[in-house]
């Protein structure tokens, strides 16, 4: 996996992810509260003054700690969680030390943190699908079907983690993780990441009426999802239902933001797709033309225009067919008439 999508796997709950202050020394609850309004300046100039007068607060280092870990300074993060551990080893401090290490690329720490942070407390699910997510990541699958399993077990009612056990566990296996999916959705259906793993799952399978159908559950939680609104164009255009996929091509014009480009160059493909796939090459020609103007990176619908080129007769007809359709003028008319489709 690679280390992006791991972080945002593991350290996107981040900001919300604090234990009962019952259950963990912060040192002093008006710091916790801080932390728990995502306040991290201002709890590092809180825990500042009060470590000047305990400065061997194991709980205060903590909140500190946790504060610069907010704000991915990962430095002071690193020295201040380490002395709390050093003082009071808490399931908390090993467990953002953990967050630490993999921001850092360190993944051997970090593995070595969240096993201590279980070890300390094995019934906290936070701590269990932090490990059970890195062992995933490191492809050593049967510990983290392990860990992932207790969490369950410890809260098998929890959608959520249903759907994060789901989200690591489509690359090794993805019938196991359509069925954690489908899990995730049954107790409640406003999972919508877990039906967006599920419209991708189908539509891989070509499985196109349930790849739709998952698809706009997914998108009332992702209205803006070019990536679930392609899935569900294309499996449209799959079984010929080429007037749902203009629909939804016409709702997506009007509601994204045309301003920003790459946006546009999507859309203008999977409007390019459908006329394609409808034999009118004329138009899904100029749609792939204004994909690539519009972002020039957008490999698929060069690749896409050069087949129809081709088969239109080769350069020659781009005058002809396409006009000036990327010409800076025209780009701005084809954006406004992308809304009127």
């Amino acid at each position: 996996m690679h280390w992006s999508r791991l972080s945002i796997t593991l350290l996107g709950a981040l900001a919300v992810s604090l234990p009962a202050l019952a259950e963990t020394d912060f040192g002093d609850p008006r710091g916790y509260a801080l932390l728990q309004q995502q306040h991290y300046r201002s709890a590092v100039v809180f825990y500042d003054r009060y470590l000047q007068q305990k400065p061997a607060s194991a709980g205060a280092l903590l909140g500190r700690g946790e504060a610069w870990l907010g704000m991915q300074d990962v430095e002071p993060a690193m020295i201040d969680l380490s002395r709390s551990i050093s003082i009071k080893p808490q399931a908390e401090a090993y467990s953002a030390r953990g967050d630490v290490q993999l921001l850092k690329k360190n993944s051997k720490g970090a593995l070595q943190d969240y096993v201590e942070a279980v070890h300390l407390n094995g019934s906290d699910t936070r701590y269990l699908t932090k490990l059970a997510s890195l062992m995933c990541a490191l492809h050593d699958y049967h510990s983290s079907r392990l860990m992932w399993r207790k969490a369950v077990a410890l809260e098998p009612k929890n959608a959520e983690i249903y759907t994060q056990y789901a989200a690591v566990t489509r690359e090794s296996n993805i019938d196991e993780a359509l069925k954690l999916a489908t899990k995730a959705v049954e107790l409640d259906p406003k999972q919508y990441a877990a039906w967006k793993i599920i419209a991708k799952i189908e539509f891989d399978k070509k499985h196109y009426q349930q790849a739709i159908s998952a698809g706009k559950h997914a998108m009332i939680g992702f209205p803006h999802d070019t990536t679930v609104a392609r899935w569900i164009v294309e499996s449209e255009i799959a079984i010929k239902d080429f007037a749902n996929a203009q629909a939804l091509m016409q709702r997506l014009a009007l509601d994204f933001d045309l301003r920003k480009e790459s946006g546009a160059s999507e859309l203008y493909f999977m409007r390019g797709e459908i006329y394609e796939a409808m034999g009118d090459d004329k138009d899904a020609l100029r749609d792939y033309g204004n994909a690539v103007a519009a972002t020039k990176n957008n490999a698929e619908a060069c690749q896409r225009r050069a087949r129809l080129l081709k088969k239109m007769g080769g350069a020659g007809d781009v005058a002809k067919n396409e006009g000036s359709s990327v010409a800076p003028a025209k780009q701005q008319s084809d954006k406004t008439a992308l809304h009127r489709l």
